[in-house]
């Protein structure tokens, strides 16, 4: 159990045979180890999972009991090789952090953030996949070599207002022509465009 405010850190690989369960502002460093045995794992809202495993969340819970993972936590992969998320990873999430210089991290499946896309090194590469934005959401720390590579998707009402659409580096000043709800999809990489 990691209990509010507490964390965990694993070094080495950890057979469990009952539930762990990581609570709010509890904090899940996987490292690169994993658990494996017949125990369940759970993460609740408000906790934070951090996995620095090349397979992402999927290889550091390799128990066979139950796993849920909410969409209301917070998900960090800062591995030193080449990471993919992992297909535990739900489709929507609170926020996501990037620290991954070497390689970067790869999505697998498409996946909506609701609060913060933070980078802090290291490139995100969505392939044939894309993020969605919502409306109060925001990309923050991209710069050079740490951004997302491939589809960004931002939707927003943004009527005769201004706009920075989540901060994914385009702008919309305000005016009097009432623009109703915008989507706005970047494609960053080698064939890079904005369609707005």
């Amino acid at each position: 159990m990691v209990a509010n405010y507490g964390s965990i850190i694993l070094n080495y690989n950890l057979s469990i045979t009952q539930a762990m369960t990581t609570y709010e502002n509890g904090i899940f460093n996987g490292g690169d180890s994993a658990l494996t045995g017949s125990g369940s794992f759970y993460l609740l809202p408000g906790g934070t999972f951090i996995s620095g495993h090349t397979s992402g969340i999927n290889g550091n819970i390799q128990c066979s009991g139950t796993k849920f993972f909410s969409d209301s936590a917070r998900y960090h992969f800062n591995g030193t090789s080449a990471q993919v998320v992992g297909i535990y990873l739900p489709d929507t999430v609170k926020s996501i952090i990037i620290e991954n210089a070497s390689s970067g991290v790869a999505q697998m499946g498409r996946m909506i953030v609701r609060d913060t896309m933070l980078f802090i090194s290291g490139n995100f590469y969505t392939g044939p996949d894309t993020v969605f934005l919502m409306p109060e959401a925001r990309i923050e720390g991209e710069k050079p070599n740490s951004y997302i590579v491939g589809h960004l998707n931002y939707s927003k009402y943004v009527g005769t207002g201004s706009s920075d659409f989540g901060g994914m580096g385009v702008g919309i000043s305000s005016g009097s022509d009432d623009l109703g709800n915008m989507m706005v999809h970047r494609i960053s990489g080698v064939q890079g465009l904005v369609v707005l």
